[in-house]
C-alpha cells in the first residue's frame, strides 16, 4: 500500500470508546508514513491529547508488515509501556486487521535463573538462619512460585521482593552457563529471547535500548542474538530523555559500595557478621571432594587467596576512605565535585591519595593472580562443577572492576567529565566518568546504520525550534520535522497565575517563608487536589513540614516524594480525598492524572539545571571555549523543556481544567522569562498580587 495517506480514520470509532476525530492525529500519521517511505529520520513534537501513540503505531506497523521489517518502540517510563501493551497495541491490532505480534523486553535480571533457583531451594546459596521473619515468608513463597511460574518474571510477584533474596535467583549474563547449563531448555530468559526473535514489534525502555546499542557498537550492528533482535525501525517516545539516559549508560563508575559488595561475594571473612548470601568460595569448597581439599598445593592456594583477599579489602577501604575524607572535609551530607586532570595527577595535596591508588591497583592485580592460581589448582576433574564456574565469574568481576578503575584514573579523555560523589552518612565514595556529549556516540553507533528513526514527545522544541534537540543528539540539519499542536482548548481549560509580589527566589529564607504561607492559604481554599513541583529536596522539605499539620487538620491528605515508591504515591493520589503531592524531578513528567483529583499544579522555581553539577559545569565550560553562550544555548533550553513537562501535568483530556501557579518571579523580571511564558500553551495568564489570586481562585 505504497503512498498511503490517512484521511478518513472513522474506523477508529469502532475500536476506541468515546472516540473523537482529531486532525492532529491524522497529520502525525501522514508525517510518519511519509518519513518511512522516504527512508528518513523525523522529529515530531505532538501536544498532549494528540493521541500520539496510535498516531505512530498504526503507520509504522502497517509499513513494517508490508515490508517485512521489525520495529523497536522505546520509552522512558513504565506507565507508557503499560499503555502501549494493554491499551494502544490491542487497538492498533484491530484497526490494522493484519496479524502481527508484539512483546515487552525487560532487563535480564527481571527473570529467575532456573539453576540458581534450584540451588536456592536446596539452601546451597543461603544461610536461612540469618533471615528476618519477612524474608522467611518471601523465601517460602518464592520456593513454591518458582516451581509453578510460566514466565519467571518478578512482576508476577504480589509483593516487593527483598533485593538480597532476589539477587540469589535472578538471571544474569555473569552467571549464565550457556550450553553447559543443565536447565537450559527450561530457561525463562532464553524462552523470552526466542519470542523476541519472532515478534514484529518490541517494546522496551531507553536503558535496554542503549545497553543493546553499546553491544552492537562493539560487535556488529546487524547481529541477531544480542539483548534486542535485529531491527529496522526505531520509535523513540519520550525522546526528550534520550540524551541523559544515553549519557548515564555510557558512563563509567567505581565505588566503595560496589567494591565491598563484590569482594564479599567472593568470600566474606567477617565471621561475626550475619550473612544471608553464602560467598562463592564457601559454596565451591562445600562442593569439592575431600581428597582434593587435602592436597598440599590446594591448601597453599587457598591460604594465599585468603591473605590476598584481606589485603585487597583493607587497601581498597583505605583508598575510598581517604578519597571521601579529602573531598568531604567537614561536610556532613552529600557532595558531587568535578575532578580536573592536573589536580588529580599532579597536585601535591593529593600525593597521599595517588600513592594509595597505586597500592590499591597492585593489591587488586595480586588478588586476581591468586584467584587464577587457585582456579588452576581446582579445575582438573571439576570442569562441570557449576560452583567453580560461578567462582570464576566472580574473579572476572574483579578484573572488570580493576579495568574500569584504571580507565577512570587516566583522566585523559577530553570528551569525558570526571567527578567524585561522596556521602558522609553512608560512608560511600564513587568515582564517575561520563561522556560530555552523546551526539557523536549516536552518530557512529546508530545514525550511520539506520535512517528510519522516529523521535517524538510533547516537549522537544524550544520557541518552536528543534535545533537544540538535533544538536544535542547529533541529528542532521535536514532531518524531517513536524509540530503537531494539542487539540485542547487551553485558554478555556488552563488559567495561569503568577504572583507579582513574591520575594525573589534567591532570597532563600524569605522565599520559603512567603511561599509556605501562600500555599497553605491556597490549599485550604481549594481543598488541595494539587501537585507541588520542586527543583530541590531542601526547599521541598522546608515547605512541606511548615504546613503539614495545618493541612492535615483541614482534611487534606499530604503526600511526600520519597516516603513511598513513586507508583504507590501516584496510586494514593488518585484514591484519597483532597490530595496534595510534594514532588521533585520525577513528578515533573510521566504522570497522567485525569479528572477532579488534580486541579492545581504549582511550580515553585523555574527548573534550571544545577550549575555546580559536574556534567552541567563541564558542558557549560565547553560552550565557553567555543565562544558560545552556555546559558542561552544549553541551560535555558533544558529548563524550558522541563518547564513544559511540568505544565503538561495539569490538562490531560478535553474535560480537564484547572490552575497553574508559577511562584518564581524571574519569569516576569528576567529577559529570558519571555521564553518560558511563550512555552505555556494557555494565553490565559493572570499576573496578580498574592491576595488577589487567593480571592479569585476556587
Amino acid at each position: 500500500m505504497k503512498g498511503k495517506v490517512y484521511m478518513d480514520i472513522a474506523e477508529l470509532s469502532h475500536h476506541i470508546p468515546n472516540f473523537e476525530y482529531r486532525k492532529e492525529q491524522v497529520d502525525m500519521m501522514n508525517a510518519i508514513r511519509e518519513s518511512l517511505e522516504a527512508d528518513r529520520k523525523i522529529i515530531i513534537e505532538a501536544g498532549t491529547g494528540t493521541g500520539k501513540t496510535l498516531a505512530y503505531l498504526i503507520p509504522t506497523l502497517e509499513w513494517a508488515i508490508e515490508n517485512k521489517k521489525k520495529v523497536i518502540c522505546t520509552t522512558n517510563t513504565i506507565n507508557l509501556q503499560e499503555q502501549l501493551l494493554f491499551k494502544d497495541l490491542p487497538i492498533a491490532k484491530n484497526i490494522i486487521n493484519k496479524h502481527f505480534s508484539y512483546l515487552l523486553v525487560k532487563g535480564r535480571n527481571n527473570y529467575i535463573c532456573k539453576r540458581l533457583f534450584h540451588n536456592f531451594i536446596l539452601g546451597n546459596s543461603l544461610d536461612i538462619s540469618t533471615l528476618s521473619s519477612e524474608q522467611k515468608k518471601q523465601f517460602d513463597y518464592l520456593k513454591s512460585w518458582g516451581k509453578m511460574t510460566e514466565f519467571g518474571d518478578k512482576a508476577e510477584l504480589p509483593f516487593e521482593v527483598d533485593s538480597d533474596i532476589w539477587e540469589m535467583i535472578q538471571s544474569s549474563s555473569e552467571f549464565c552457563q550457556g550450553k553447559r547449563c543443565p536447565f537450559r531448555e527450561e530457561c525463562f530468559y532464553m524462552k523470552n529471547r526466542a519470542l523476541k526473535a519472532s515478534a514484529d514489534l518490541i517494546v522496551c525502555n531507553h536503558h535496554i535500548f542503549f545497553a543493546d546499542l553499546n553491544v552492537r557498537n562493539s560487535v556488529d550492528f546487524d547481529a541477531e542474538y544480542l539483548i534486542l533482535p535485529k531491527y529496522d525501525v526505531v520509535v523513540f517516545d519520550e525522546a526528550h530523555n534520550i540524551e541523559s539516559v544515553a549519557r548515564s549508560y555510557f558512563s563509567l563508575e567505581v565505588s566503595r559500595y560496589s567494591f565491598v559488595r563484590m569482594l564479599n561475594q567472593i568470600q566474606n571473612q567477617e565471621k561475626t557478621k550475619k550473612r544471608k548470601v553464602l560467598p562463592a568460595l564457601e559454596t565451591l569448597l562445600q562442593s569439592l571432594p575431600t581428597e582434593k581439599k587435602q592436597e598440599k598445593e590446594f591448601r597453599k592456594a587457598l591460604q594465599n587467596i585468603e591473605q590476598e583477599h584481606l589485603k585487597c579489602l583493607e587497601i581498597g577501604l583505605d583508598f575510598f576512605e581517604t578519597l571521601a575524607n579529602h573531598f568531604l572535609k567537614n561536610h556532613q551530607g552529600k557532595i558531587s565535585k568535578s575532578l580536573q586532570k592536573d589536580e588529580m595527577l599532579f597536585s601535591p595535596f593529593l600525593s597521599p591519595l595517588r600513592e594509595k591508588k597505586d597500592h590499591f591497583i597492585l593489591a587488586m592485580k595480586s588478588y586476581s593472580i591468586a584467584l587464577d592460581y587457585f582456579y588452576s589448582q581446582v579445575k582438573d576433574g571439576e570442569e562441570q562443577n557449576q560452583y567453580l564456574m560461578d567462582f570464576q565469574n566472580f574473579a572476572f568481576k574483579l578484573k572488570s572492576f580493576l579495568a574500569t578503575f584504571q580507565e577512570i584514573h587516566q583522566f585523559d579523555n577530553d570528551d569525558f567529565v570526571y567527578w567524585i560523589e561522596a556521602n558522609a552518612k553512608y560512608k560511600n565514595a564513587a568515582l564517575v566518568a561520563a561522556p560530555l556529549n552523546i551526539d557523536q556516540i549516536l552518530k557512529e553507533s546508530l545514525f550511520v546504520h539506520l535512517e528510519r528513526l522516529i523521535f517524538t514527545s510533547a516537549t522537544l522544541a524550544v520557541n518552536g525550534d528543534f535545533s537544540y534537540f538535533k544538536i544535542a543528539v547529533g541529528l542532521e540539519e535536514d532531518t524531517m520535522e513536524k509540530m503537531i499542536p494539542s487539540p485542547f482548548f487551553y485558554d478555556d481549560q488552563m488559567t495561569v497565575y503568577i504572583p507579582s509580589d513574591l520575594v525573589d527566589p534567591d532570597k532563600s529564607f524569605d522565599f520559603v517563608e512567603e511561599v509556605s504561607e501562600f500555599l497553605k492559604q491556597l490549599f485550604l481554599k481549594t481543598g488541595g487536589r494539587a501537585f507541588v513541583l520542586f527543583t530541590s529536596y531542601s526547599s521541598l522539605n522546608q515547605i512541606y513540614y511548615s504546613m503539614l499539620e495545618d493541612l492535615q487538620e483541614a482534611g487534606i491528605t499530604v503526600l511526600l516524594h520519597g516516603e513511598k515508591p513513586r507508583s504507590q504515591l501516584i496510586s494514593d493520589f488518585k484514591r484519597v480525598e483532597n490530595p496534595v503531592l510534594f514532588g521533585t524531578s520525577s513528578f515533573w513528567e510521566g504522570v497522567d492524572i485525569q479528572g477532579e483529583q488534580l486541579r492545581n499544579v504549582v511550580i515553585i522555581k523555574l527548573p534550571f539545571l544545577v550549575p555546580s553539577d559536574p556534567v552541567v559545569s563541564a558542558i557549560s565550560a565547553k560552550f565557553e571555549k567555543q565562544k558560545r553562550n552556555p546559558f542561552m544555548e544549553y541551560q535555558l533550553p533544558e529548563a524550558v523543556i522541563k518547564f513544559k513537562q511540568g505544565i503538561g501535568r495539569l490538562v490531560r483530556s478535553k474535560e480537564d481544567y484547572g490552575n497553574i501557579f508559577i511562584l518564581d518571579n524571574r519569569i516576569l523580571k528576567k529577559r529570558y522569562g519571555k521564553v518560558f511564558l511563550d512555552s505555556i500553551p494557555s494565553k490565559n495568564i493572570q499576573i496578580l498580587e498574592k491576595n488577589q489570586i487567593l480571592k479569585i481562585v476556587k
